[in-house]
């Protein structure tokens, strides 16, 4: 079983609410994220930083190629006592009036070097300097080296230092950081890999015609989801976000019908082949 089904269609832009994404980094091209720093705490010298480069990868039907993103090398091997580092973008301008967290999700593809946990951290700012608040999460890469697309709802994740995130603000602040006290050991060649980032303001939901999903539906909640992934997939800037309910109401699964898991993995191939033409 698989709690969720998740695609990506790939490209960078800042647009308004009203289409979906907020904010979209393939990181090709150019490096977008013009105030993009570096940062490390602790006593002793933790030394490198970030660096946009060809740290991605785009999976093609039998193969793969490298692609732009976000890397970091820290040696903490000088560090005394507990530590962090971590890549920052910088001031990031967003348009957004969605107030509700459950319906804003950041996700991205990240790599580490070992499995260890990596925090990822959300800040509002109403001005370039003027933080409102934060929130963040701990995710675990499932192995050393390895991309995972991961999708993290603003609600489940928790509240970070002094004030709170006002989704409405007209910038964020996204950080993706290593932590001594989360089991990152002293070392003189820690590696962070990104790309793809995306924050967004709506899932798509998909389940069967027998529990009442309608390709006619919006597709924006459970009671008007849709009754296929290709109908999903042909939303305009989809994104990260379709969410397959199962027979019996609950996500993900191998009994999903109209579309068998079979169909799921070309649709998946075919969004990235796409992804490689963009």
């Amino acid at each position: 079983m698989f709690p969720l089904i998740v695609f990506s269609i790939l490209l960078f832009v800042i647009t308004t609410v009203q289409a979906a994404t907020i904010l979209r980094f393939g990181f090709e091209g150019s490096n977008p994220w013009s105030g993009m720093t570096g940062y490390s705490t602790g006593e002793g010298n933790i030394t490198t930083g970030p660096t946009w480069t060809t740290a991605g990868t785009i999976k093609t039907y039998g193969g793969s190629t490298s692609s732009g993103g976000m890397q970091r090398v820290v040696n903490s091997t000088s560090a005394a006592g507990n530590w962090t580092a971590g890549i920052n973008s910088g001031s990031l301008a967003v348009v957004n009036s969605q107030t509700n967290l459950g319906l804003l999700t950041l996700s991205f593809s990240l790599s580490a070097s070992s499995a260890y946990p990596v925090r990822v951290r959300i800040e509002s700012y109403s001005s370039p300097s003027l933080r409102a608040g934060g929130r963040s999460a701990l995710i675990y890469p499932a192995a050393g080296d390895f991309y995972q697309r991961y999708a993290l709802d603003l609600d489940k994740m928790t509240p970070d230092g002094e004030g709170a995130f006002n989704p409405t603000n007209a910038y964020v602040k996204l950080s993706f950081e290593l932590d001594s006290t989360a089991g990152w050991p002293a070392a003189s060649a820690h590696m962070l890999k990104l790309e793809n980032v995306n924050y967004s303001t709506l899932k798509y939901y998909v389940k069967p015609a027998s529990i009442g999903g309608s390709d006619t539906n919006n597709g924006l909640n459970v009671a008007t989801a849709l009754a296929t992934v290709q109908a999903a997939v042909n939303k305009p800037l989809t994104g990260d976000n379709i969410i397959a309910i199962m027979e019996d109401g609950t996500p993900g699964g191998d009994d999903y019908n109209p579309l068998s898991r079979t169909r799921m993995e070309q649709i998946r191939q075919e969004l990235e082949a796409r992804r490689g033409r963009l």
